[in-house]
């Protein structure tokens, strides 16, 4: 298979990759879902929840429930801690995404398909990776160390199919594919902050 996107690596103006068209539409789509289901608030409703609310109970919807988890082990203080930032959570993730979503759109409308994240906005794109890793592993079902290993394995087994060998995948397959893809993307970044060095490609 083509390749689909490179690891990152340190560069004067921040840190580089490469992404190509197709796994730009795949993530985009994903990075829309999310913002989506995050459905941030106005100013007002941030009034209005300090002014309204004492507590709030966990959201129904289970992939907010995974992007938004209690915040205290105790029951009632849990609700009155999400009554006070739940709202403010909500839009810092939604901000970080649609910058995110943002630079992968400029995939689509030229040749070029470098991603340079300036040094200052890591962490918030490390962040939005993992939000994203959550919403994945909740559709997955992943729970354990046994489960990620099986869907490193079968993205291995599907990014290294034969050629000549039409590729079928199934829904779930793709989604196991693209939380592979952005998991190893988040590493690669982390390890660029840390570490540096050359860059490979998945």
């Amino acid at each position: 298979m083509p390749m689909l996107l490179s690891s990152f690596t340190a560069t004067p103006e921040g840190y580089k990759t490469e992404i190509d068209e197709e796994v730009a539409i795949l993530l985009q789509r994903l990075l829309g879902e999310t913002i989506t289901v995050l459905d941030a608030p106005d100013q007002e409703s941030f009034v209005g929840a300090l002014l309204d609310e004492d507590r709030r109970d966990e959201p129904e919807d289970p992939t907010l429930r995974v992007l938004l988890p209690p915040m205290s082990f105790d029951p009632e203080e849990a609700q009155t801690l999400r009554a006070l930032t739940e709202d403010t959570l909500r839009s810092q993730k939604a901000e970080r995404l649609l910058e995110i979503g943002h630079a992968i759109s400029q995939i689509a409308l030229d040749e070029n398909r470098e991603i340079i994240i300036p040094f200052d906005k890591v962490w918030a794109w490390l962040s939005g990776f993992n939000d994203l890793r959550l919403v994945l592993a909740q559709r997955l079902q992943v729970g354990s160390a046994a489960d990620n290993e099986y869907w490193f394995d079968r993205a291995i087994k599907i990014l290294h199919a034969p050629r000549h060998t039409p590729l079928e995948i199934t829904h779930e397959e793709l989604i196991g594919l693209v939380f592979v893809m952005v998991s190893w993307w988040q590493d690669s970044l982390l390890e660029a902050v840390h570490m540096g060095g050359p860059p490979t490609t998945l």
